[in-house]
């Protein structure tokens, strides 16, 4: 699936919203963003054991759903990433 940035993909349970990456002043660069919809209004993320492939993004996802570079980014070693986020 291709999307136009930004995109947002949503379900009943919560949505992602993909941006083109975000480049902090601290230098920190955010992927994309996940929200989601509960009862009591929060939410905890995390990866499934093969949700970050490589190591690619930082190993915790904050309360803002914030997900993070960790690595530089090589499209001739890989033209795809596939994040799980439970």
């Amino acid at each position: 699936m291709t999307w136009t940035l930004p995109a947002v993909i949503s379900s009943p349970h919560g949505q992602v919203t993909i941006l083109d990456p975000i480049v902090e002043d601290n230098g920190t660069t955010i992927l994309f963003q996940v929200n989601a919809i509960t009862a009591t209004g929060t939410m905890t993320y995390a990866f499934t054991s093969d949700g970050n492939p490589g190591s690619i993004a930082t190993d915790t996802i904050p309360d803002t759903g914030e997900v993070t570079l960790a690595l530089t980014l090589d499209y001739e070693t890989a033209q795809s990433h596939v994040f799980k986020i439970v």
